[in-house]
């Protein structure tokens, strides 16, 4: 999950396993085990509770606003920073690039709370 995701994927070489990655965060769909479909922010809550991202990166960027309502959820699902940076911008202003991973099979410990 990130928006700007083959700006990322071209940097940080995840390999060549079968990935769930979405290019927006301002919409994505998903559908958990019991067939239900989700949109948009619900899409990306119910992503994260049943721990279904491969990755979830968040930036200061392309869509801050969403830092605060997902990186909880995500924490809380068992998620961890692998990887985190700041960079500044060509005009100085510093953004911060944090990359979720999962926690192992068996200990995703999100509840659904939409």
């Amino acid at each position: 999950m990130a928006s700007a995701s083959s700006i990322y994927e071209y940097y940080i070489h995840f390999g060549l396993v079968d990935r769930v990655i979405w290019q927006s965060t301002w919409y994505m769909q998903y559908t958990d085990a019991e067939h239900k479909n989700y949109v948009g922010v619900d899409a990306m809550k119910a992503a994260i509770h049943d721990c279904a991202l491969d990755y979830a990166i968040m930036d200061d960027y392309y869509a801050p606003e969403m830092n605060g309502v997902l990186e909880p959820l995500l924490s809380q699902a068992g998620y961890h920073i692998g990887f985190k940076e700041s960079q500044l911008l060509s005009f100085g202003a510093p953004i911060g690039i944090r990359v979720w991973i999962p926690p192992k099979a068996g200990e995703c410990s999100g509840r659904r709370s939409l």
